[in-house]
């Protein structure tokens, strides 16, 4: 946090030329950290709670889901306003006020963090929470993640190839999915590896699109010809919108009763039927033949699209929370958002190498209508590509419910016991009393082992 609020103020404050746009970018990397310590600690908090109160797991992602979506709406509707009226510098400056006014709780311990079985001293906390069985293993495999992560981003900058960056992708993609698979126990390395085929099973065309549909009447007659303003304007908005209600939806029409696997399984081959409604409007059908705007009808697309993404998000955020185990939820929890946005770095390169085999290169030039000729079968191909993953919910996600905790014996990792520090036994019904059970009686006898029943006549 500190650092963050010195580069809000290096650039909100700093006199007008004084910094390198070295530094600029140094305070943009200081800023995004920051961001991302306060959304993995809120989540792993989120977690816990999830975790002790299970039933109602739904209802509180439900409110932090509620609460950031509104905020998002908020500064999307008013950025241009903002930047129009009082300058990006002063935007720096509130920057600058809203991550120092986040030392307050972090100071006072809003978060709630337990230091009594470190005297209360955070360093010690810390290096107790380390020592825990398993904490080296998660330790590594952010680690491993860190150094992929590195591997693609410099291929992709040195390589222009797009065929190479591909092959290197999948690589990485298979190397991740090798890591789960040795660090973490089975369940988490399943669950890991489906979010991240989600992800890397599709066909980013964002950048295109972009061109699509923001392209003048010099540049592509036939198109929908948006303003840069109304594109990122309304496409912002009507997804927000569309994911508040997303949350609505999944709370008062009963999805949260569902199971994994069946909203997993719904709400992809929903999204599968809207993504094709991309290649209508790719192919000016919506106004050949069914005479729709096309503001009309890529809103409509657009707000079933972030509709559905929040019904399937909504779920994934309860499962990911019910697999991070105590003591470590903010690392579990930090590693498989990790898994998921190298997950959507890979779809990039898939868009990049379809791209490059349709011939599909706009650039915002005069006359280049004829750069999207081909765009449509990008379209058929994204849509079809969402569907690839679909075939291993069965055998990736558990068989449970958004509202139930999962049992035990899920999170055994073989030879290395559960998760959260129990037993390296091989029976996957035994756990360890002393690490999950806090009653008087259990921790009076550390080494003892039991099953799963008698830790609940005991409790």
């Amino acid at each position: 946090t500190p650092l963050a609020v010195v580069a809000y103020a290096c650039i909100g404050l700093a006199p007008v030329g004084s910094v390198s746009m070295e530094m600029v970018m140094a305070c943009f990397v200081a800023m995004l950290i920051h961001l991302t310590f306060c959304n993995v600690l809120v989540d792993a908090k989120n977690s816990q709670k999830i975790q002790d109160m299970p039933k109602y797991g739904s209802d509180l992602i439900s409110f932090t889901t509620f609460g950031r979506t509104v905020w998002s709406g908020i500064a999307i509707v008013s950025i241009g306003v903002s930047v129009a009226h009082i300058g990006t510098r002063w935007l720096f400056r509130l920057g600058f006020v809203i991550a120092a006014s986040t030392l307050i709780p972090a100071l006072f311990n809003f978060i709630g963090d337990d230091f009594d079985a470190s005297g209360g001293k955070m360093f010690a906390f810390a290096k107790e929470a380390f020592r825990k069985k398993g904490a080296r293993r998660y330790l590594l495999l952010a680690c491993w993640i860190t150094f992929l992560s590195v591997v693609l981003a410099f291929f992709g900058v040195l390589n222009r190839d797009p065929r190479g960056n591909f092959i290197v992708a999948l690589g990485v993609a298979v190397m991740e999915i090798m890591g789960f698979r040795y660090f973490t126990p089975r369940v988490i390395a399943n669950v890991a590896t489906y979010h991240l085929l989600v992800q890397a099973c599709q066909i980013s065309l964002s950048g295109v699109y972009f061109y699509f549909f923001t392209d003048g009447p010099s540049q592509y007659p036939e198109g929908p010809h948006f303003s840069d303003a109304f594109y990122v304007l309304s496409f912002g908005v009507v997804d927000s919108i569309s994911r508040l209600s997303g949350v609505v939806v999944y709370n008062q029409c009963g999805f949260k009763e569902w199971g994994y696997r069946s909203i997993f399984v719904a709400t992809t081959l929903a999204y599968i039927i809207i993504n094709f409604c991309n290649v209508l409007y790719c192919l000016r059908w919506n106004i050949k033949y069914f005479h729709i705007p096309d503001g009309v009808f890529v809103m409509a697309v657009r707000a079933f699209d972030g509709l559905i993404g929040q019904l399937n998000l909504m779920p994934s955020i309860l499962l990911v929370s019910r697999l991070c185990p105590k003591g470590r939820r903010a690392t579990v929890y930090s590693i498989l958002a990790a898994n998921v946005a190298l997950g959507a770095a890979i779809s990039k390169y898939n868009g990049a190498l379809v791209l490059h085999w349709l011939d599909i290169h706009p650039k915002g030039q005069e006359n280049e209508g004829h750069q999207f000729d081909n765009l449509w079968i990008a379209a058929l191909l994204a849509a079809i590509s969402n569907a690839t993953h679909v075939f291993t919910v069965p055998f990736l996600v558990p068989d449970a419910n958004p509202n139930e905790a999962l049992p035990e014996w899920m999170l055994v990792h073989k030879n290395r016991g559960l998760s959260n520090g129990v037993s390296p036994e091989n029976s996957p019904r035994e756990v360890d009393v002393s690490f999950n059970d806090s009653s008087p009686k259990a921790k009076a006898r550390p080494d003892e082992k039991t099953s799963l029943l008698s830790v609940e006549k005991r409790k």
